[in-house]
């Protein structure tokens, strides 16, 4: 073998080499990438979530007190009704 056929030999196995690691290092990137995309999506539906439950949560609350509130005007409303009621019903029914 002459020092040519030897140059040729080692580009030969340096490019077999490499062409091997580039077989099996496409895929993880390729992979690396599929998970880094998927992970910035969840990051992102999370957020949403968080924004969507805190907005929720806000609106039920807000709605809550208007219902307490009502709640409490109805009460009173019902419990000086039940005053007259009372009242008329001991001005009109003869004590025993």
């Amino acid at each position: 073998m002459d020092i040519q056929d030897l140059i040729y030999l080692g580009i030969t196995i340096i490019s077999s080499l490499f062409a091997l690691f580039m077989f099996f290092r496409k895929p993880q990137e390729k992979s690396e990438i599929t998970d880094a995309v998927m992970d910035q999506r969840f990051q992102s539906l999370d957020k949403e979530f968080a924004n969507l439950r805190d907005n929720h949560l806000h609106t039920i609350e807000i709605k809550l007190d208007a219902h307490i509130q009502n709640q409490g005007v109805r009460n009173e409303e019902f419990s000086n009704g039940l005053v007259k009621i009372t009242t008329i019903l001991e001005e009109r029914l003869p004590k025993k």
